[in-house]
């Protein structure tokens, strides 16, 4: 499967990407409704957690998605990939995500879609992003392919890389 980021779509499921320290600010500007599902549920804005808010007709409205302190996201990276495998299958879109991580974050989200089922099933992540504006999209999607590739043929065995196979 190549790493592709899904056509736009106006209709795409808006990510709210939610640090621990503005949490509570986010929060207060929501209407009551989805500040009390957010609040039952348990989301806290801690690194790499979701909640799924329904609209009325229980379909799903709105993800915030925690993004933690800057503390936590300098230990690693791609850290919405955990979001992106956890998402029901949809077409999504990151509204209000720091410039500064647009790049690195939807390059993770396109290589969380990588599964090697070459030998047997498995189920890459269901949930497409909707290309952010202000990233070179074609670029992230090529190193995505090349990262895919590359994993391949790592988890490919010996036995099965001869000439004829990598032809």
């Amino acid at each position: 499967m190549t790493p592709k980021f899904a056509p736009y779509e106006t209709d795409a499921t808006p990510i709210y990407v939610v640090e621990k320290a503005g949490f509570g600010d986010w929060l207060d500007q929501q209407d009551t409704r989805i500040s009390n599902w957010v609040t039952q549920s348990g989301f806290t804005a801690k690194l790499g957690a979701h909640s799924l808010v329904p609209d009325a007709d229980g379909r799903i409205a709105m993800v915030p998605a925690g993004y933690g302190d800057a503390d936590a996201r300098d230990r690693g990276r791609f850290h919405l990939a955990t979001v992106a495998k956890a998402l029901p299958e949809g077409t999504y879109r990151m509204d209000n995500l720091p410039e500064d991580r647009l790049e690195e974050e939807s390059l993770g989200w396109l290589l969380a879609g990588y599964a090697f089922d070459r030998y047997h099933t498995q189920s890459p992540a269901k949930a497409t992003l909707v290309a952010p504006d202000g990233i070179d999209a074609p670029r992230l999607e090529t190193i995505a392919a090349g990262e895919a590739l590359t994993r391949d043929l790592i988890n490919t065995p010996t036995s099965d890389m001869g000439p004829t196979q990598l032809e």
